[in-house]
């Protein structure tokens, strides 16, 4: 089984091609951590071992009840994924050894400095010492010759790199969905479409990745009809 579960619509960074209803809510928890472990102890006991969490926000190291909530999954065997920008990279470090996955979103109009970029790079390098870890590079049409010198650097041999095309949200001022707006791409130019296009969504893996987690299965078929699963 499959859970995502979003645990708060607070985020420090308030992108702008982020709508406001992921980045714009308080920092401190919506509801209670009893409601939030009583509803735990109902998932794990109707899906026991092996299903899969996937932790997203807001920025989930924003909230309060992240080493709880990651510890309560860990100890009935789930596997853990977190989506992050690392902001809060003190959590990161305590809770890596529980995580299976860490998706690391990286935003070129935060991440604006060679020093602030130095220092991101550093944190996931870390990371990468105990977790898989998958940058995330939010291609930022604002930002685009950034974008493709991080791409095109892979920052370190032992992380895989994903391009993320940005779309624009179907919302309308209030936040609620508009079925007359269309969900397009975000002001891309015909070229940054064509680089786009030719990156596609496919990972660029460092040539010393080499703890894909055991439990994720690929299927291979052949012409021939064979196949193998790795």
């Amino acid at each position: 089984k499959h859970v995502t579960w979003m645990v708060n619509n607070f985020c420090p960074f308030k992108c702008w091609y982020c709508n406001k209803s992921t980045w714009d809510g308080p920092q401190e928890a919506n509801y209670s951590w009893e409601v939030c472990s009583h509803f735990i102890d109902i998932l794990v006991d109707r899906y026991p071992n092996n299903s899969n969490l996937n932790i997203t926000g807001g920025e989930p190291t924003s909230w309060p009840y992240l080493e709880k909530f990651i510890d309560k999954f860990y100890h009935n065997g789930w596997l853990i994924v977190l989506i992050t920008n690392l902001s809060n990279f003190g959590i990161l470090q305590k809770q890596a050894n529980k995580l299976n996955f860490i998706v690391a979103s990286y935003h070129p109009n935060v991440i604006n400095t060679e020093t602030k970029r130095k220092i991101w790079v550093e944190k996931v390098q870390r990371l990468a010492d105990h977790v898989t870890v998958i940058i995330r590079l939010m291609m930022d049409p604002r930002h685009w010759d950034h974008c493709l010198d991080f791409y095109n650097q892979m920052p370190s041999s032992n992380l895989m790199i994903q391009p993320a095309r940005i779309w624009s949200w179907p919302w309308d001022g209030e936040n609620v969905f508009n079925p007359n707006v269309q969900d397009t791409k975000i002001g891309y130019t015909l070229e940054q479409e064509e680089i786009l296009n030719t990156l596609g969504y496919g990972l660029k893996v460092g040539k010393d990745v080499n703890r894909l987690d055991p439990h994720i299965k690929c299927m291979v078929k052949y012409d021939d009809g064979d196949s193998d699963v790795f």
